[in-house]
């Protein structure tokens, strides 16, 4: 009988938890529609933890998929203008939360943008990143999980 408490706790606890949902791109339709593909990012900053290569992964419907150090929390397109933020980080060097954001614009198959983070509860500018979409990609090219299947 205490096995069988045991077992039914642990059941509930694992039905209990679900995994993360992957991050959405928000915005109208027809600009989430329009990111659709894969995108090779580069990140320029002082800080290591978010420098270098980064790849996007969206489908048409919002899900993203994102390759680099720090999860993403969310983004939002609106026209040509992007933003998007990294989940806070505890940095060990500065000793402090790190809040990460993106700003930029796009052009058909770039992007381009400024990349800023709140450290002591001030925003200084850390960087500037930009993005290309990979020649041929599509939406049907990535790998991600569509909820409209």
């Amino acid at each position: 009988m205490k096995h069988l408490m045991i077992l039914s706790l642990l059941l509930a606890t694992a039905c209990a938890t679900s995994p993360a949902a992957a991050p959405h791109l928000l915005g109208s339709n027809a600009d989430v529609i329009q990111m659709a593909g894969v995108w090779q990012a580069h990140v320029e900053s002082d800080d290591k933890s978010i420098a270098g290569e980064i790849e996007l992964r969206l489908a048409p419907n919002g899900e993203l998929e994102i390759h680099g150090q720090h999860p993403l929390l969310w983004a939002r397109i609106n026209g040509n203008e992007i933003r998007a933020s990294l989940e806070p980080y505890f940095d060990d060097t500065r000793r402090t939360n790190v809040y990460t954001t993106f700003e930029g614009s796009i052009q058909e198959d770039e992007m381009h943008g400024v990349v800023w983070e709140r450290v002591n509860f001030q925003w200084v500018n850390a960087g500037s990143w930009s993005a290309r979409r990979t020649k041929g990609s599509s939406w049907t090219h990535t790998r991600l999980p569509l909820s409209s299947r």
